[in-house]
């Protein structure tokens, strides 16, 4: 039994310390950053942090691992590089309205973006890099003017990139390598007069490069390699080169479709080519089509990225033959091209690799013949558009 005169043992007091630093109840603190930032500690697991030094032990987040204030001890900066965060960023995250530098790299990082990160008012930095954010990329993106620096590269990333990133007009650095992201690259990122690093490199884009990105040919640091349903695969030098005009029909690409072949950027920008028999399995072989039809819908499917009417897909399904043209490669002055079982009506285009018209026709049935003027030698498109949809076949010309 203790009187009043018996010292209590230092470890009972040490014990009484810890309690009072890691109890501290949130509503004894008035600092305005200190709910957001518990917040913050709770979802990302702060108890496992590789350092959380002074985390959550007092009320004054500028004396926190990590964490930088400003003459009015308002938190204006939030460094966390791996330094084992894990779990989902908090919604109310951009309720830090001084916060200009976010630096959260190389941690474990789940979940989606919170859409109030892109309307804090001051943010200038956001650095991502190397967690495992899911889902796209919310719609407030372009609610951030101010913005200099967004670096988002080796998440999980998808959908397609908002325009509203063209919005950013201070904007020095974009990098979105290494994610999943598909569509078109939106227009307006040429224009952005600060850019020097674009990296949109090893995602899923598809389409022609947009002309604005001509004003970055030369400069290094702009990359959208591993991108193969691009012009070119995403081969900027060759965009520079060869697609500066207003058409990259013909660009080569890969539409990831082992049963095709000769793939190449079609009139609508989208990446496809004809079907490959050397690549089509025995059973594929013999009854395989185009279907241009209301067909059944259990018949077994593929389509034909960049040549489909919207709306409507085309199809390979087992009724009917495949458009095809012949002589190919090329053998005199003329080839003839066959449309599907059933199919009379439709209009005929060969176009140069350029995208130039050098002929143009109606089809008299279901086989045409079209008479050639003399070409050059290399690659041309017959483009073959009925109701259902649009096609183009490479030939080649000796």
């Amino acid at each position: 039994m203790y009187t009043k005169n018996t010292p209590f043992p230092s470890f009972v007091i040490v014990l009484l310390a810890f309690l009072c630093a890691t109890s501290l109840p949130a509503q004894e603190c008035t600092h305005p950053d200190f709910a957001t930032l518990k917040s913050f500690y709770t979802a990302t697991q702060g108890d496992t942090w590789v350092d959380n030094s002074g985390w959550l032990s007092d009320c004054e987040p500028c004396n926190w691992f990590g964490v930088n204030c400003d003459e009015n001890e308002r938190v204006t900066s939030l460094i966390l590089r791996g330094n084992a965060l894990i779990g989902a960023m908090p919604a109310d995250l951009g309720n830090l309205d001084q916060l200009v530098i976010l630096n959260l790299s190389y941690n474990k990082i789940g979940g989606e973006l919170p859409a109030s990160l892109f309307s804090a008012p001051a943010l200038r930095d956001i650095n991502l890099t190397g967690n495992m954010i899911s889902g796209t990329l919310p719609l407030t993106v372009g609610e951030q003017p101010l913005l200099k620096n967004l670096r988002l590269s080796y998440n999980l990333l998808e959908g397609d990139l908002p325009g509203s990133l063209a919005s950013f007009l201070d904007l020095e650095i974009l990098t979105l390598n290494d994610n999943r992201f598909t569509g078109a690259i939106p227009d307006g990122l040429g224009d952005l007069p600060q850019l020097f690093a674009l990296d949109l490199s090893q995602n899923d884009f598809a389409g022609c490069f947009p002309l604005d990105l001509s004003a970055f040919c030369g400069q290094e640091r702009m990359r959208f390699s591993g991108n193969p349903k691009l012009s070119w695969s995403g081969d900027f030098t060759a965009f520079c080169v060869n697609g500066l005009d207003e058409n990259q029909t013909g660009a080569p690409c890969d539409d990831g479709l082992p049963t095709t072949s000769g793939d190449v950027i079609g009139p609508d920008c989208g990446c496809g080519g004809t079907l490959d028999p050397l690549n089509l399995t025995s059973e594929e072989e013999g009854e395989m089509s185009i279907d241009l039809g209301e067909q059944s819908e259990t018949q077994a499917q593929r389509t034909l990225p960049g040549f489909n009417t919207p709306g409507r897909t085309l199809s390979i399904s087992e009724n009917t033959q495949l458009t095809r043209v012949y002589p190919n490669p090329v053998a005199g002055s003329e080839i003839t091209v066959q449309l599907p079982a059933g199919v009379v009506a439709a209009e005929l285009r060969l176009l140069s690799v350029t995208g130039q018209t050098v002929i143009q026709a109606a089809a008299t049935g279901n086989r045409t013949s079209l008479a050639l003027p003399e070409l050059e030698a290399g690659i041309y498109l017959v483009e073959t558009v009925t109701e259902q949809g649009r096609s183009v076949a490479r030939i080649m010309v000796n």
